[in-house]
């Protein structure tokens, strides 16, 4: 009977081991959820801080898109008029100095004729 008695306090003994045990185990496993809460919580942060983000540089692709478009424009309606009108300038200097060429040419012609 000692026996049975001794063998019982051995099995409750370890049972309060493997309580103990088991115990530290939920522990562990609470501060690791506990670190694994305060990871999502700080994910969240990032994200929320993220979307924030995405939402200002949509706003500026926004403010640069009608920026390009309003250049465009100005391009297209005064910078390609003005152009136009400098080469069609240039083409009249152009066609003004062969002018004058060929009567500096003719001059130069009867200069000759009347040297010799």
């Amino acid at each position: 009977m000692k026996q049975d008695v001794t063998g019982l306090k051995q099995d409750i003994t370890g049972m309060k081991q493997d309580v103990t045990g088991l115990k530290q185990d939920v522990t562990g496993m609470k501060q690791d959820v506990t670190g694994l809460k305060q990871d999502v919580t700080g994910l969240k942060q990032d994200v929320t801080g993220l979307k924030q983000d995405v939402t200002g540089l949509k706003q500026d692709v926004t403010e640069l898109k009608d920026r390009v478009t309003k250049i465009e424009i100005k391009l297209e309606n005064d910078v390609a008029q003005k152009i136009s009108v400098l080469f069609d300038g240039w083409q009249q200097h152009n066609d003004q100095l062969d002018r004058i060429e060929a009567k500096v040419s003719r001059h130069e012609e009867l200069i000759v004729k009347r040297v010799k």
